[in-house]
């Protein structure tokens, strides 16, 4: 991507941040991503918009998807810091 002169942020929230945040995203199922960013900054006080926090997720290896039961944040692979 740096070839292309594209410019990313650093992350903002550490590997370990992201490793206790995928941890806690798959102890229970979280079907919006209020909910998700309501959590991220209780535990690590960082705010993220919605937009963002969708990107991140995705980033983690998450996808939000319609189940029967309702809509829900699902973990599909494992990608970033090898969490």
């Amino acid at each position: 991507m740096l070839e292309f002169g594209w410019k990313g942020s650093s992350p903002r929230l550490s590997c370990v941040d992201e490793s206790a945040l995928v941890h806690a995203l798959t102890e229970r199922l979280y079907t919006t991503t209020a909910e998700i960013v309501a959590l991220v900054e209780s535990r690590f006080g960082i705010s993220y918009s919605r937009s963002g926090m969708i990107k991140l997720l995705s980033r983690l290896g998450f996808e939000y998807r319609n189940a029967l039961e309702g809509s829900v944040w699902l973990r599909f692979v494992r990608i970033a810091c090898g969490i």
